[in-house]
């Protein structure tokens, strides 16, 4: 899906109501695009498809979005949207009462469920995890032994889940046993003719909650291909989020990360100003240094949670996008990640 900016389907989205572009200037200089998803405002027409149901818990209370609805978490009071890659429950249910088994491999599973009971592992893996009660989700992360891995509940347990990966995702609606998601997929937004060619300022506050690769994307911005991007993502090796720049298809020309690296699961506040000859980074209120060597094509499209050969995170919370037609100083992303 694509949409340009002011010319958007109405079928993807629609702009709300809410604050005024204003709200989010800087120094004077008022952004092209909003997307906060906070307060319920989005600037340009925007929208998220998703082939199956997906579930959202809140306080520990599990719900059910149609297909193509977005799905929306709270987090420290405010609200995120969630968007997460595809993935399938390969054993478990919202009420298993008997042992499960599934075929494994040998790497990370993450195991998840609600409830006072407990878990069982055996077969290629041993062990017992425990419930953390009814309204708190517990989370366990192993890798077991290439083979059968058998799963037996005890007491209450309820949305019982495993599944490959690092990090639980979303419950899996379903009968008991294997049950799939499909992925969450933004609208690619054409930005062309936001005038970035003289350089700008993009912000997005964020958590990555789970990974599904060695870099997962935040946000994408590129001209159709990946040889030319600017980019925001999680960089499993190094374990730290970054932004980079990109140019000609080699290495990244500009390169910040964070020297006080977010967490998965902590919520964080990135920047970065790209132009002709300069970039520089910032997060949370702290900033890197310019780099004036890079190589600056102007990108076309953004895509939220994406690449341009359509890899998604695992699991991604979006609390807030904003792009600057200018760009700024340390000091200046420092305010907008404070």
């Amino acid at each position: 899906m694509l949409a340009s900016l002011g010319l958007g389907s109405p079928a993807l989205g629609k702009q709300t109501s809410g604050p005024p572009l204003g709200r989010y200037a800087l120094d004077g200089i008022t952004p092209t695009l909003v997307l906060d998803f906070a307060a319920g405002y989005a600037s340009v027409p925007w929208g998220v498809s998703r082939a199956s149901v997906g579930s959202y818990s809140e306080n520990g209370v599990i719900s059910e979005a149609a297909p193509d609805v977005p799905r929306y978490v709270t987090v420290d009071g405010a609200r995120m949207l969630l968007l997460e890659g595809a993935s399938t429950r390969l054993l478990g249910g919202a009420a298993p009462l008997a042992a499960q088994s599934a075929a494994v491999t040998a790497q990370t599973y993450t195991l998840s469920f609600y409830g006072t009971g407990s878990v069982v592992l055996s077969g290629v893996a041993s062990g017992t995890v425990a419930g953390l009660g009814t309204t708190t989700r517990r989370t366990f992360e192993f890798m077991p032994a290439a083979g059968t891995l058998t799963v037996t509940p005890t007491g209450e347990v309820t949305y019982l889940q495993l599944e490959a990966g690092s990090g639980a995702t979303s419950y899996i609606p379903g009968a008991n046993g294997v049950a799939t998601r499909a992925p969450d997929i933004p609208v690619v937004l054409d930005v062309s003719a936001m005038s970035l060619a003289s350089g700008y300022t993009c912000v997005a506050w964020a958590s990555v909650e789970a990974v599904a690769s060695n870099y997962d994307p935040v946000l994408i911005l590129d001209n159709g291909d990946n040889g030319n991007r600017h980019s925001i993502y999680w960089d499993r090796p190094a374990s730290r989020l970054s932004a980079a720049i990109y140019a000609g298809g080699g290495s990244s020309q500009g390169l910040y990360s964070p020297g006080a690296v977010p967490a998965l699961r902590q919520p964080f506040k990135i920047a970065f100003s790209a132009g002709p000859n300069y970039f520089i980074g910032a997060s949370d209120g702290g900033a890197g240094s310019v780099d004036s060597t890079v190589t600056f094509v102007p990108p076309q499209y953004l895509r939220l949670a994406a690449n341009v050969y359509s890899a998604r995170p695992a699991r991604l919370l979006l609390s807030r996008v904003v792009f600057y037609p200018a760009m700024m100083s340390d000091g200046q992303l420092g305010r907008l990640t404070t």
